[in-house]
């Protein structure tokens, strides 16, 4: 594919006329006859520098550097063809050659040999134009071949045509040549049907998809309602239909426009005058009417019947029951509602995900229908408007945060003649006034997304419009409780809620959608936004923010002792289904109600730790400590100072949250809270486990063992129990009793079957087996944990175990089984956002990268982390990476250099209260040594003085070589 003609390409593309029934006439010879053709036209196309990209069935598709090429080859393909002897039934060929801008595919299977869309359909278009036998130009083609047509071949002009799914006629020519046939019928386009189908001035981007799916229905359905919200593009979408099917009804297509009227009895007047069928005197026009379709073969495009919605169901059943070769398309936000009728729901255009535009090449981004829509009515209002890599993000936001609707988009996009991408894309919150500006010639509802939307807001009764403005009270969707719970009251009864929100859906303001775990309903952001504008004006805001707030802190408190046993697996999928409805509960509750915010965001500690929200978590909790004062002692306050040092930890802040965990413990211990109590020391314990502070750690879990026991319950009791044993050990590696807890924990694990409590189990079994020297068993153990973490699902505690994994493969010197082990970690802690993690592994796998050879790569790694560590004045970063960095001094026979570093470390531990421990400890102990038996004792003493003396800057600079050894 690499020697495709790329930029200004023409095409030739062709297919035997009436193939299927060819076929089926030539029943036992047919492979060998079309096996015949294909050598004929290969043969053709080749001897003109034709390169076939495609072969569909017996149709041809093949690409020219020149039109004369193209040209060439199919009258030479003509010639062949005429002169085969076929039998008894002939084979014709149509052909049609268009030219213009097309680029080679990058598909790595050749599915997709061209992009260029356009170029390729408008040669498809002008070829099924075409009779058997007949070369089919464009005026593009046409207009390539001054100076290069071959002698003897002419060109008729055979007037504009208009063919499928082009927005303008075209302009077609026959080649003419003495010995091919040259008379035709009239040519197969849309000339030739009668029928009002109205030309459109714009190109119609998208709905590859949806075009033969309303197609399919129109086959098999006389009645086909297009609905959908305001500006998705209904009408556009039965107008392309329209055109499709054309051909299949003789007595044509005629597009009725309702929008206009307002008197329900008009309808037939208006489809009367339509049609020029005229009144009968002393007759109903509807009689007359449907005397004249009873035998008549039409479509019937109804489009905006909203309005008159049981006018247009009352007229559309009596023309089906009249007239049985009639069908009807119609567009509404709402479906007709008879017998017989099937709806399609048109949907918004595809999006790319904002999150992930850094991820999608700039020349990808219009392989989505949203932003080829937005790019082509950006250049039509302003002709040197361009995809860049400066504006492609905003583009894409534009896109997103109008949900792909097509008008709203291409209103947006107008608006680049004053603003750019960037600051259209900031302005998105008031879209409903900056959007504005339409096409003067379009319907008024469609010159501004606000009169698009009180188009439909008029439409409903009073209670329909109390429930949609309530109901922008949501984020990201509800259920049906939680809407009855909610805007229910002063004006609308529960019971009521249901219809009146199936009323909404059928009017297309609502969505129903259906995820795995139960129904739920969402409204399109700008449909939200304009609801919302409509509560605020009602007075209504706060106290159904109230309500909200109070609905969904049941739902955390409902939650949070589920997701310490194994049913977590039930409620995450729920939970986060509704985190944006969760972050406006608490968003609110930090302007009403600070206790309630603090209560709220504890409650959701779980979540967030089980669900990858840590960083989250983190801004959650600073934002409701900052909300009020922390001097008077409450629940809500000890509940976000413990839950906010839980996080806190995860994320490597360890003296962050150690602060907020001592003080929640003595608050607890104030209000007379055992459980919660328990659950602050549970915590605290652990942060000094990681601390190395073994003896400190085991003193809490003796003095509060009762505590822990009356209090803990499955998962809780678990985690006491794994880090107590955890703690007896480090403080006395062969102690048993230390052993006997650690079993203990495996004992009530097995019986509750939760992947956690394993993976708790098996880490703290892995530490032990370490303390004892038995780096096998301790390997094996945490693998056990690793494969718990990954049915656990959790990213973060499924990179934490990787990189526990990988540092037991290092310290047995197993480098090349770690180094992918790291490599997965990375990735995870990247994709999570989580940079401490990615600074930590980053060191790890930098270390790994010297002992594989690999000393450029270990070198980026170390200085990178060494860096971010240095900036956020973390000193255990800071100290694991200068010990990194005398590694790869030591590898490197630069024993001085790294002994001074050493030197500088060491006391940086003691001043900064830092114990290493598990395998940092480990390393240091076997990176000493190293240096010693390198230097012998005495250079050993003496570089280690001399890096006693560094500053923390000195000390960098120099374990990254910026200053001289």
């Amino acid at each position: 594919m690499s020697s495709l003609p790329t930029g200004t390409v023409t095409f030739l593309f062709t297919d035997i006329e009436g193939s299927l029934e060819v076929a089926q006439k030539l029943r036992d010879t047919w492979e060998a006859v079309q096996a015949r053709h294909h050598a004929l036209l290969q043969s053709a196309m080749e001897m003109h520098g034709g390169h076939v990209f495609q072969i569909v069935g017996d149709g041809f598709c093949v690409a020219f550097d020149t039109a004369g090429e193209a040209l060439s080859a199919a009258v030479d393909a003509q010639r062949g063809l005429q002169a085969e002897n076929w039998g008894e039934t002939r084979i014709h060929v149509r052909m049609g050659i268009n030219t213009g801008e097309a680029r080679a595919g990058d598909d790595a299977d050749g599915s997709r040999p061209y992009t260029g869309y356009l170029t390729l359909a408008r040669t498809q278009r002008v070829m099924s134009a075409a009779y058997g036998g007949q070369i089919l130009l464009s005026s593009t083609s046409a207009d390539s071949l001054l100076g290069e047509r071959p002698a003897g071949v002419g060109l008729r002009d055979l007037k504009e045509h208009r063919l499928k799914g082009l927005v303008k006629p075209e302009r077609l020519w026959q080649v003419v040549v003495s010995d091919l046939r040259q008379d035709f019928p009239p040519l197969a386009s849309l000339n030739t049907v009668p029928h009002n189908l109205p030309l459109q001035l714009t190109s119609f981007v998208g709905r590859e998809k949806e075009i033969p799916e309303v197609h399919a229905l129109l086959r098999t359905h006389r009645l086909v309602t297009l609905t959908g919200s305001g500006g998705t593009g209904k009408t556009r979408l039965s107008l392309q239909v329209g055109e499709r099917v054309l051909d299949d009804f003789r007595d044509g297509a005629w597009f009725i426009e309702l929008a206009p009227l307002f008197d329900p009895a008009l309808i037939p007047n208006t489809v009367a005058s339509v049609l020029g069928v005229r009144e009968e005197q002393g007759r109903p026009l509807m009689a007359t009417l449907l005397d004249w379709l009873r035998n008549r073969q039409m479509l019937f495009i109804l489009d905006n019947c909203e309005h008159l919605i049981e006018a247009s169901g009352s007229f559309a059943d009596a023309v089906l029951q009249s007239s049985r070769e009639t069908r009807i398309l119609t567009s509404s936000r709402e479906p007709l509602g008879i017998f017989g009728e099937s709806c399609y729901r048109v949907p918004s255009l595809e999006c790319p995900n904002p999150a992930e535009t850094n991820q999608i090449h700039i020349g990808q981004l219009q392989d989505y229908p949203a932003v080829r829509l937005f790019v082509q009515r950006a250049t039509e209002a302003l002709a040197t408007f361009q995809v860049t890599n400066t504006n492609a993000a905003a583009i894409t936001q534009i896109c997103s945060c109008l949900d792909g609707i097509p008008l709203a988009i291409e209103l947006a996009a107008v608006r680049v003649r004053a603003l750019s991408a960037e600051q259209i894309a900031a302005r998105l919150d008031d879209r409903l006034r900056l959007f504005t500006g339409g096409s003067r010639t379009a319907l008024p509802r469609h010159k501004t997304l606000r009169a698009m939307i009180d188009w439909s807001h008029n439409l409903l009764s009073e209670p329909e419009r109390l429930l949609l403005r309530r109901l922008s009270m949501f984020r990201g969707g509800w259920t049906l409780e939680a809407a009855e719970q909610i805007c229910a009251g002063n004006g609308i009864e529960a019971p009521d809620v249901l219809d009146l929100l199936s009323r909404l859906v059928d009017k297309s303001l609502v969505v129903l959608y259906e995820p795995a775990a139960e129904p739920r309903y969402r409204m399109l952001e700008t449909i939200r936004q304009y609801a919302r504008e409509k509560l605020l004006d009602a007075n209504e805001g706060d106290s159904l923010r109230d309500q909200h707030l109070h609905f969904f802190l049941n739902l955390a408190e409902h939650a949070w002792p589920l997701l310490e046993s194994a049913r977590r697996i039930e409620l995450l999928p729920r939970l986060e289904t509704e985190h944006d409805n969760l972050r406006a509960a608490l968003e609110w509750a930090c302007e009403s109600d600070v206790e309630g915010a603090r209560w709220l965001a504890g409650m959701l500690e779980r979540f967030w730790f089980f669900g990858d929200h840590l960083s989250e978590a983190r801004s959650w909790y600073s934002r409701v400590l900052d909300a009020g004062e922390r001097v008077t002692v409450t629940k809500g306050l000890a509940m976000a100072l413990v839950n906010s040092g839980c996080v806190a930890l995860n994320l490597e802040y360890i003296d962050e949250a150690q602060d907020s965990l001592e003080h929640s413990a003595v608050m607890w211990q104030q209000l007379g809270e055992p459980k919660w109590l328990a659950w602050s020391l549970e915590w605290l314990g652990y942060l000094l486990l990681q601390r190395g502070e073994g003896g400190r750690a085991q003193a809490i879990y003796a003095e509060h063992e009762a505590l822990f026991r009356a209090t803990s319950e499955g998962v809780g009791l678990v985690w006491v129990l794994s880090s107590w044993g955890t703690a007896k050990s480090l403080v006395v590696p062969d102690d048993p009793t230390g052993k006997a807890l650690l079993d203990e924990a495996l004992s009530l694990a097995r019986t509750l079957q939760d992947p956690f409590c394993f993976v708790m189990c098996y880490s703290c079994l892995g530490d032990w087996a370490v303390l004892q020297g038995d780096l096998a068993t301790a390997r094996r153990h945490f693998l056990d944990a690793l494969e718990w973490r990954r049915q656990l699902g959790t990213r973060w505690i499924i990179a934490a175990g990787l990189w526990q994994v990988a540092n037991m493969m290092r310290l047995q010197g197993d480098f090349p089984q770690a180094e992918p082990m790291y490599a997965e970690a990375l990735a995870l802690a990247r994709e999570l956002g989580d940079q401490r993690s990615e600074a930590h592994i980053a060191q790890e796998l930098g270390v790994v990268a010297i002992h594989l050879g690999d000393v450029e790569r270990a070198t980026t790694l170390l200085a990178g982390s060494l860096s971010s560590f240095h900036k956020w004045a973390d000193p255990l970063g800071i100290a694991r990476c200068l010990l990194g960095f005398v590694v790869l001094l030591q590898t490197q026979r630069r024993g001085a250099q790294a002994a001074r570093v050493l030197g500088f470390v060491e006391p940086w531990l003691q001043s900064n209260g830092i114990q290493l421990v598990h395998f940092d400890h480990t390393n240091y102990v076997r990176s000493v040594a190293a240096a010693r038996t390198d230097l012998g004792q005495e250079a050993y003493d003496r570089a280690l003085a001399e890096g006693r003396e560094m500053t923390l800057e000195q000390a960098v600079a120099y374990a990254r070589g910026h200053i001289p050894a």
